[in-house]
């Protein structure tokens, strides 16, 4: 395995953006201690709590904090790979899809994926909601 330079772009933040170049067979849980240790001040205060850090790559949460980044299929490209941070707010509690996601294994989910919707009523008022 190789090593993968990772492009860390902050969520609301315009401008803030870290670099950081580490083994493929680095733990989610050792990249989000580096990360939280290396925190941008133009990114607001880190959160004390690592399980607040959501890291997105290429579309896939990564969200298995024991698994490796070539667990969760990082890919190496010829420039830094880019990884969207976002903190999840002090108090929420994640879903009950990604932790019944998590406890049947899975290490990562594709972000915007949902359960098919019922179809609209007809007649509508002309309204369109978005969710």
């Amino acid at each position: 395995m190789g090593d993968v330079a990772l492009n860390f772009l902050f969520s609301n933040r315009e401008g803030s953006k870290l670099l950081h170049t580490t083994p493929l067979s680095t733990p989610l849980a050792q990249v989000k201690i580096w990360l939280a240790s290396n925190w941008p001040p133009a990114a607001g205060v880190a959160p004390g709590d690592l399980s607040r850090i959501r890291l997105i790559c290429m579309g896939t949460l990564l969200n298995a904090d024991d698994s490796t980044l070539a667990d969760c299929s990082v890919r190496v490209l010829d420039g830094p790979t880019p990884v969207n941070v976002s903190v999840r707010p002090e108090g929420a509690v994640p879903s009950k899809r990604r932790e019944t996601q998590s406890a049947q294994g899975q290490q990562s989910r594709r972000v915007g994926t949902s359960p098919p919707r019922p179809p609209a009523p007809r007649g509508g008022g002309g309204c369109c909601v978005l969710s």
